[in-house]
């Protein structure tokens, strides 16, 4: 029997406090790290970055009719629509950042009444720019929209290290980034 687990992803689970609650409950000390659950609009992966770009100037979707994935994500293919130049997309922010530090606040706020273990740190799981442009993008626009998707990502990452570092110095080493 394994001592430690390692939780990568979804949870089918409400919210991130019923996640921290569950997961503290259920696995307690064989966490080392726990993650918010991806719930609310990240609850399938990836699928919600499709609306960031879908308010994207220079982005546009393939074909006129979509197609439904879990009945909110529309499936069809986004390329360039040749109005704005690759290098100069303006993504706006992806979520992740905001997620993250509303979470943390619920994560710290458990913690801090014993509910979460005292030697479980907070886990951010962010996807790879490859997984999320592979997934959505047409073939032939993949390679100019990655790093401007890794641009995007880096930014939200920074976002979520400034809120780390600005948090009470006691909690601030409960916070981990992978």
């Amino acid at each position: 029997m394994s001592r430690f687990a390692h939780l990568v992803g979804s949870v089918n689970l409400p919210d991130a406090e019923t996640t921290f609650e569950t997961v503290s409950e259920h696995l307690g000390g064989r966490l080392h790290r726990i993650p918010d659950g991806e719930v609310g609009d990240r609850y399938y992966w990836i699928q919600f970055q499709k609306d960031f770009f879908d308010v994207t100037p220079g982005l546009t979707r393939v074909g006129d009719t979509p197609f439904y994935i879990r009945e909110r994500f529309d499936g069809r293919p986004i390329v360039l629509d040749g109005s704005v130049p690759a290098d100069e997309l303006q993504l706006p922010g992806l979520g992740y950042a905001d997620a993250a530090i509303e979470s943390y606040a619920t994560f710290a706020a458990l913690k801090a009444r014993g509910g979460i273990p005292s030697e479980a740190r907070f886990q951010v799981s962010l996807p790879t720019p490859a997984g999320v442009v592979g997934s959505f993008f047409h073939a032939e626009h993949r390679a100019a929209v990655e790093p401007v998707y890794e641009r995007a990502l880096m930014s939200e990452l920074g976002r979520i290290l400034d809120a780390r570092e600005g948090a009470n110095p006691r909690l601030r080493n409960h916070v981990v980034v992978r």
